[in-house]
């Protein structure tokens, strides 16, 4: 994973920066997404976010967009594990939010989390395709300050560039994955 991750750093680091944002690539351990790779743009507001924290995946961006890339039986086995340990008062909550970022995903290719993990931070998640590797789940996250990236900002500008940056990253995963990779 380090030669993906070390790959992926000036890419990322170049869209941080063209959008006054963070970028995060995270993979799927249980119940949560660990970031294995983050930039961070010079002047944001800063998360207590790094290499090796964990966000949970029914409520980060990163969580539902590797939640929406599942096939049914996947997210059928994720879900029951993640409300499992979801409070029970919750769940319908995180349950609506999955649900919601499957069709976010399918009707402006990504998924949206605005404000709901800090009220002045608007970010968008897109699972990275993880060609031949199986059960190995990655997403990428973009996010910044609400007041400069709306909504519309995010699905007409960022997610088309962040969409882009997770193809250049896929064929990555299986390189990494080959010895000497």
């Amino acid at each position: 994973m380090w030669g993906l991750s070390e790959a992926a750093l000036p890419l990322m680091k170049a869209l941080a920066e063209e959008f006054q944002a963070s970028v995060s690539l995270g993979e799927r351990d249980r119940d949560q997404m660990v970031i294995v790779q983050r930039s961070e743009a010079m002047g944001i507001l800063r998360m207590n976010l790094h290499v090796g924290s964990g966000l949970p995946l029914v409520i980060s961006s990163l969580g539902r967009a590797c939640l929406a890339a599942m096939d049914e039986t996947e997210r059928a086995a994720a879900l029951t594990l993640l409300r499992d340990l979801t409070p029970a008062a919750d769940w319908p909550a995180a349950q609506t939010g999955v649900t919601q970022s499957l069709a976010d995903l399918q009707a402006h290719g990504c998924v949206f989390n605005l404000g709901e993990s800090h009220r002045e931070i608007h970010a968008i998640g897109i699972p990275v395709p993880a060609g031949g590797v199986r059960g190995r789940r990655l997403a990428l996250t973009c996010g910044g300050a609400r007041s400069l990236l709306s909504r519309n900002t995010l699905v007409r500008t960022l997610a088309p560039r962040l969409i882009e940056l997770a193809a250049r990253i896929a064929p990555l995963i299986d390189a990494a994955r080959r010895p000497g990779g």
